[in-house]
């Protein structure tokens, strides 16, 4: 599931070249591509604040996203199972009245 949400598995970089430090780098673990780029001067833990933010919300959002979903879903499946219900009680019916013409014939009424 981490895959799906980016900032979950993400890690942040800053690289320092002579004493300077360059930008904060938030990363993909796996791929390495790049999520955003921040100014260098943010401190260390300022960064790692902005990073537990956005991960706490992205978090958020992803399982708000998820139970929509599934609740989109519900609907679609009362629809189907009503559907479905109707048509098993229309073939009940015609099955029983099937089921009395054949009496009937078999019995030499019709």
């Amino acid at each position: 599931m981490t895959e799906l949400i980016k900032l979950q598995s993400a890690h942040c970089t800053q690289h320092t070249n002579d004493g300077v430090k360059g930008e904060w780098k938030v990363e993909e673990n796996q791929t390495n591509t790049n999520l955003a780029t921040f100014p260098p001067i943010l401190s260390d833990e300022l960064m790692f604040q902005v990073l537990d933010f956005a991960r706490k919300y992205e978090l958020e959002a992803f399982n708000a996203g998820i139970n929509f979903q599934k609740g989109k879903q519900n609907e679609v499946l009362k629809q189907t199972i009503n559907e479905q219900k109707a048509i098993i009680e229309a073939l009940g019916h015609e099955n029983n009245r099937l089921a009395e013409l054949m009496e009937k014939q078999t019995k030499g009424e019709g």
